[in-house]
């Protein structure tokens, strides 16, 4: 089932009334920038407002950049909400959308005005930041799913092929072959998206310098963390802690 959904997507069915709009955000961002007709109820306040949103009717939630909204989609599917999306890049890439049309009608000038004085980066921002890797259980592989339960209570420090074929109790072709069948990655791929994401974690929540989380998520080499986490999330380390960090994001 679909769990995120685009702005253009969003502003399709929201001017139609076909989904309700929760903002997740805190009422000081807010009052700053907001969709008209979104309701607002911060994250923290979620589970106890539950009962101002209708099950009966499809949710889509956004936040700044969808890392809240990624949270309260859990909760609220936790709390029997059966369809519940969440807006791909949050209010940033809605502002991205409402500047296009800008710069699509009114021209580029206006379109640079209006994401300076709205203190935004202007169009073209890459959705690729905010993408989180999800990992798929509902293969129903169920010794490849031992495997995947494995990785991630290690952090994917020791991904050995070898190894997980044993673990999984088959053939190293046969597990590979299985393997990206059922998650959609190679176990090295896998593996990486499971530290790097560990990583983000880390430069989200904490001021710890990027050398250490490197090597607390499995890299010794600091260099060729930057460029596997550049390549991953689009940003490198420290930009990636400037935009989402505590007090960011």
């Amino acid at each position: 089932m679909q769990t995120t959904t685009s702005p253009a997507e969003l502003n399709e069915r929201f001017s139609h009334g076909a989904c309700q709009l929760i903002d997740v955000r805190e009422p000081v961002e807010h009052a700053e920038m907001y969709i008209p007709g979104a309701r607002l109820i911060p994250l923290g306040e979620l589970e106890k407002r539950a009962s101002e949103i209708a099950k009966d009717r499809p949710v889509v939630i956004h936040c700044r950049s969808g890392k809240r909204g990624e949270q309260a989609l859990s909760k609220l599917k936790a709390l029997g909400f059966p369809q519940v999306e969440n807006l791909t890049g949050g209010i940033l890439a809605w502002t991205d959308l409402g500047l296009t049309l800008v710069e699509r009608l009114l021209g580029p000038a206006v379109m640079l005005d209006t994401a300076r004085f709205l203190l935004v980066d202007p169009p073209g921002r890459t959705q690729q930041p905010y993408n989180q890797f999800t990992p798929r259980f509902d293969h129903g592989d169920a010794p490849i799913l031992k495997v995947q339960r494995w990785l991630k209570a290690t952090g994917a420090k020791d991904h050995a092929v070898t190894a997980l074929a044993e673990m999984a109790g088959m053939e190293e072709r046969t597990f590979l072959r299985r393997f990206r069948k059922a998650t959609g990655f190679r176990p090295t791929e896998y593996a990486q998206q499971i530290r790097i994401a560990k990583a983000r974690e880390a430069l989200e929540r904490s001021r710890r310098p990027i050398e250490q989380i490197a090597w607390d998520v499995g890299y010794g080499d600091p260099s060729a963390f930057r460029r596997l986490f550049q390549r991953i999330t689009g940003l490198a380390p420290n930009d990636y802690r400037l935009r989402f960090g505590v007090g960011s994001g």
